[in-house]
């Protein structure tokens, strides 16, 4: 819980200068589906309150993250934020989510 806010530091400055500076958003997407992928696994467990409940907040930081990126990011970095297979993967049909996870 106390890896989330690390990243506080960069997006202070991206948004006091109102530029991404270079950076690029991989980082804060990888972080995004690790902790929804540890989410949705605290929520097969019985007893996963802890791990829901510490991932549901390390989802709500990284997607704040993500849109405080893609607010100040050229329009090139946009696209590839937006078109990110990572970040894509969860507006797929259904069935395919199945299929892959369960693959």
């Amino acid at each position: 819980m106390f890896t989330y806010p690390c990243f506080r530091p960069t997006f202070y400055r991206i948004y006091k200068k109102k530029s991404s500076e270079g950076y690029q958003s991989i980082p804060y997407a990888v972080a995004l589906f690790s902790a929804l992928l540890l989410l949705y696994y605290g929520s097969l467990k019985i007893d996963g309150i802890l791990l829901v409940t510490i991932n549901s907040f390390g989802c709500a930081i990284e997607l704040l993250y993500l849109m405080i990126y893609v607010v100040y990011a050229p329009k090139k970095a946009k696209v590839y934020t937006l078109s990110n297979p990572s970040l894509n993967f969860f507006h797929s049909e259904s069935e395919l989510r199945l299929r892959v996870i369960y693959a």
